[in-house]
């Protein structure tokens, strides 16, 4: 009893209040990286019988009179505690560092490596090829709500193979125009203004007409895949430009987003 007692005094101290208190603030971010992993439990396990075997070493060395200073118990084999810890835990630990590393504080220390033209285009090179006609409005400063009435609301991640099974052909979204906003998929299946300028060619079909007419009407930026010819063309203040290389789509895709929206209509 007197060696509990004698414990509990020893971790009253400021000093090893503190570094409890780091050590469990420790605990706390693990366990929130790893909540709904099947680790989780064992890793409980394994906090759960550390702190009963230091428990208990602190009151048996303390009978037999040997000074047993916080956590030093653990130190002569602390490496092989961290290593079969790392090859435990492999798949929280990647998934923790994922998360880490795409933290909006962090991203903006290093530029993504995957721009908005790039996803863009690397999906429509694809389609261009199996030509799979594909019309994508993106958002700037002008709010496109008003084409988002009916359409399938999705607000989920941008990525090339996600832009491809929308306009699989014979898909139910397939005559739609897709709607990115802020970097990411809100809509597919919209329905965009179609244009009524007389200038634009015969050959052109109604998913080009309908990218200059959401392009006439506010300051989106339209890509259109023709589907009977594979074409890439970009729409920009009501005026179609064909693509010669994903490149230069990509290329024009972030050049039209990095400008501000007004500047390019005050020069017009």
């Amino acid at each position: 009893m007197n060696d509990l007692r004698d414990l509990l005094r020893n971790l009253l101290g400021v000093g090893p209040l503190f570094e409890l208190l780091v050590l469990w603030i420790g605990i706390y971010v693990v366990l929130r990286f790893m909540r709904g992993s099947l680790g989780l439990g064992i890793l409980r396990g394994l906090l759960i019988a550390g702190f009963t075997l230091y428990l208990a070493a602190q009151i048996l060395f303390g009978r037999i009179g040997l000074s047993l200073p916080h956590l030093q118990l653990l130190s002569p084999s602390l490496t092989i505690l961290v290593v079969s810890l790392v090859i435990l835990f492999q798949p929280e630990l990647r998934r923790a560092f994922t998360r880490l590393g795409e933290n909006p504080a962090f991203g903006r220390l290093a530029p993504r490596s995957a721009t908005l033209g790039r996803i863009i285009s690397e999906a429509a090179e694809r389609m261009s090829r199996r030509k799979v006609g594909a019309l994508v409005a993106i958002e700037r400063s002008t709010g496109l709500s008003t084409f988002m009435e009916g359409s399938v609301h999705l607000n989920c991640e941008l990525q090339p193979q996600l832009l491809e099974s929308i306009f699989q052909q014979g898909g139910p979204l397939h005559d739609g125009a897709v709607l990115i906003r802020d970097g990411r998929i809100a809509a597919a299946g919209c329905l965009l203004p179609l244009s009524e300028n007389p200038d634009i060619g015969s050959d052109y079909g109604t998913r080009h007409r309908a990218a200059v007419g959401v392009t006439e009407d506010t300051d989106a930026i339209a890509i259109v895949v023709s589907e009977e010819t594979g074409n890439i063309a970009v729409a920009v203040r009501g005026e179609l430009q064909r693509v010669r290389t994903p490149r230069d789509l990509a290329r024009m895709i972030d050049e039209a987003l990095a400008s501000p929206p007004g500047e390019a209509e005050a020069e017009s």
